[in-house]
């Protein structure tokens, strides 16, 4: 019999609701209750050193639904579907989107046009997937005349200029969702163009080598089933409630956890993961990969905040889109970040092209972003610098022989395998390739502060405390509507 998760969160709100007196002697106040529920610490404090660790027998007999895990989960739900009501935040993500789009327009030059046509005509209702987006409420506009067709439209919607009777229209509000939508469908090669130009070209081999090798044995052994199951309930929390449910217009799209199979205890990050009660949703985010990509391919240059609000945009539209937590994301940046940084000092030859046209500034900018993110878990293991330098060159070596063979070979879904069927050789690899980026901080910048799992590292940032405090108020209500024994 498999052991119940854990209350304490619950046990907490309800005293506090009931106005016990062992919550009155356990006070802690809510802001502070609320950011050790986004940083993931179990030990709730007093003012004092006494921590905070209801023992009572509601801790194993809270209701499914509400305990730790799942709580965790409509927290961080409520939060990524809050970010899209503040027009202030959607401007700003709004703006770092078409800063991208340009900048693929300059590239892709001829080809432009043909790639947003592509993706305009291939938007189809009953195939939503970016729940974000809700298409079918795309076209017609009611800012725009009856007889702007529909290519028009959704140029207008994601922030271009069209043209009508004459004039130029350019919409000063654009989808944040449609944006994001076409930036993934060119990423992911599906806008009928994809990364054309010799540079983007390019960097496409580096990114699936890096992903591939690195990134799925990371992530450790998924399997993505062909279940069709369609959801009106935004995030990553997997039962119905009304904060969480779609408007009475959209169309349900897939739910993209019930295709995801993640084996629990294949890496370090799942088992990271189930200690602190963080969310597994379908593993490190292979997507934040491509929707990184044309940043990278079309040399794109973001400073600081601007990557940060792109973060929690790629993040809220996943999480909405029922795909992935927050830590998942942000994991998934810190491997793209030290990956990344990492090709910019090599002395190689075999970079030096891929050198040439990196957005120098943004990947500096990124690792700084994510220094305090630690990836894959607070572990105690400690790595010892020279055997860490050692896992490097192997990491960015090239055979010379053949230029086209690295150390570490690739993985496809395929090939992959659950943990107790890899060969020891295997084994070794993965623990090797943990060792490297998890310690990357304490080894390459003598940064012990890094941590896994404490999101207002990253969140505090950002000005997003009226979302904070929204989100706060709605978990207290559910709570109090729903998890009363």
């Amino acid at each position: 019999m498999s052991k119940p998760e854990s209350c304490y969160y619950n046990t907490y709100l309800n005293k506090m609701f009931s106005n016990s007196s062992e919550y009155n002697s356990d006070y802690i106040p809510q802001e502070y209750f609320f950011k050790i529920m986004r940083n993931h610490e179990f030990t709730i404090k007093r003012s004092g050193s006494v921590p905070y660790r209801p023992m009572d027998s509601s801790l194993d007999s809270c209701k499914t639904k509400c305990d730790d895990l799942n709580l965790n989960k409509i927290y961080e739900s409520l939060i990524a579907l809050n970010i899209f009501k503040y027009p202030a935040l959607n401007e700003k993500m709004s703006k770092i989107n078409l800063k991208i789009i340009n900048a693929m327009k300059k590239e892709l030059g001829d080809k432009f046009e043909s790639s947003i046509s592509f993706w305009t005509n291939n938007i189809q209702d009953n195939k939503i997937s970016y729940s974000s987006l809700q298409r079918q409420l795309a076209y017609p506009n009611d800012e725009l005349p009856e007889f702007v067709n529909r290519y028009e439209t959704i140029k207008y919607i994601i922030g271009l200029p069209i043209y009508v009777n004459g004039k130029t229209i350019i919409n000063k509000s654009p989808n944040v969702g449609f944006q994001f939508d076409y930036i993934l469908s060119n990423s992911k090669l599906i806008d009928g163009v994809g990364f054309v130009t010799n540079n983007a070209s390019l960097f496409l081999h580096e990114r699936d080598y890096f992903f591939n090798a690195f990134g799925r044995r990371l992530r450790g052994y998924r399997v993505n089933s062909k279940n069709k199951t369609k959801t009106l309930y935004y995030g990553i929390y997997p039962f119905e409630t009304p904060e969480l449910k779609a408007s009475d217009l959209s169309i349900p799209w897939v739910n993209q956890r019930d295709n995801c199979y993640i084996e629990m205890n294949g890496s370090l990050y799942n088992r990271s993961v189930a200690e602190l009660k963080i969310p597994l949703v379908c593993g490190i985010s292979g997507s934040t990969n491509l929707a990184f990509s044309p940043i990278f391919a079309y040399s794109v240059n973001l400073s600081e905040d601007e990557l940060r609000h792109y973060i929690l945009l790629i993040w809220s539209i996943f999480s909405n889109d029922t795909g992935h937590s927050l830590q998942e994301v942000l994991t998934s940046a810190k491997l793209i970040s030290i990956y990344y940084s990492e090709i910019m000092e090599n002395e190689s030859e075999s970079f030096k092209k891929l050198q040439s046209f990196l957005p120098k500034e943004t990947i500096q900018n990124l690792s700084r972003v994510t220094k305090k993110i630690r990836p894959l878990g607070n572990t105690i293991k400690r790595v010892k610098n020279e055997r860490w330098y050692e896992i490097r060159e192997k990491i960015y070596a090239f055979n010379k022989v053949d230029p086209n063979h690295r150390f570490y070979d690739t993985l496809g879904p395929k090939n992959d395998q659950k943990r107790r069927n890899l060969s020891s050789t295997e084994k070794s690899r993965r623990s090797e390739i943990e060792d490297f980026f998890n310690h990357y901080e304490e080894v390459k910048n003598d940064n012990i502060d890094s941590k896994f799992g404490k999101y207002d590292d990253f969140l505090s940032h950002l000005s997003i405390d009226s979302v904070l405090d929204e989100s706060n108020i709605q978990l207290l209500n559910i709570v109090a509507r729903d998890c009363q024994q």
